[in-house]
């Protein structure tokens, strides 16, 4: 997920964003996300759109990363390199920073 709460209801994104999106970046956008600018949202899209260069949206994304990163911290969570992840935290990509911090599962949910 790229786009937390965005405001467009819909799930498929317009034709005009997917197609500005292919122009704007080509095939640098799939090199970046791994996935194609059809599969987007369209909040998603939306968003997107807005970036002059893949270069604009690296930077955003290292400085989402960091603020991530930050947060986590702040909670007393790290994050775990993907490379030496594992267990039930694995998929989220954290890790607790002490022994007894314990970060919550889907069965807590």
């Amino acid at each position: 997920m790229l786009v937390n709460a965005g405001r467009n209801p819909a799930l498929v994104p317009g034709e005009k964003f997917v197609r500005l999106i292919k122009e704007r970046f080509d095939d640098e956008f799939t090199k970046v996300f791994g996935i194609e600018p059809d599969a987007l949202t369209a909040n998603e899209a939306e968003y997107l759109v807005g970036f002059k260069s893949i270069d604009a949206i690296r930077n955003r994304l290292a400085a989402a990363e960091q603020e991530i990163d930050r947060r986590l911290r702040s909670k007393g969570i790290t994050r775990a390199s993907e490379a030496t992840a594992s267990g039930a935290h694995a998929d989220k990509g954290v890790t607790p920073s002490e022994p007894g911090v314990r970060i919550p599962t889907q069965r807590d949910r």
